[in-house]
């Protein structure tokens, strides 16, 4: 699985100062910076809250459309995992509770699993992402920014 987990924005300037950020990939949802960093601070955080609804709610996370030049914001890691776990276990047909069958866990490890907010030790997300038959592999990249090393 090679899934891109960038999802584009709309990042419009108010005309009353600051910036309009809304998620092309999801209805819900809009917010606002007072300065483009901040406005995309603030639509990262909107991502990971409308993803936490929507796994809580049991409805579909869509895959990230293609950018097309817009500027786009990302998942955290562990949420990208929690994301993809879920991905997987809704198109195997599988319920939460059979998983937590399959892993062994009682139902509330399970809920956590699916809980954004919820810091997953490294070891449960493996060991679910083994009942579908993956793997968890780590690429770190250098920052765009320009930031130098100490």
């Amino acid at each position: 699985m090679n899934e891109r987990f960038d999802y584009p924005i709309n990042l419009v300037p108010d005309p009353d100062g600051g910036y309009v950020v809304t998620l092309v990939d999801f209805e819900e949802g809009v917010t606002q910076g007072e300065t483009e960093t901040d406005a995309l601070a603030q639509a990262e955080d909107l991502l990971d809250e409308v993803v936490a609804c929507r796994m809580h709610d049991n409805q579909d996370v869509p895959p990230a459309s293609t950018a097309m030049g817009r500027p786009v914001v990302s998942l955290s890691p562990r949420t990208t995992i929690k994301v993809s776990i879920y991905r997987a276990m809704r198109n195997a047909g599988m319920s939460k509770a059979e998983l937590g069958r399959r892993l062994g866990w009682h139902m509330p490890q399970v809920m956590r699993l699916f809980d954004v907010r919820h810091e997953t030790q490294l070891d449960q997300l493996e060991a679910a992402l083994a009942v579908f038959g993956w793997r968890m592999r780590v690429t770190i990249q250098e920052m765009s920014t320009g930031a130098m090393p100490c």
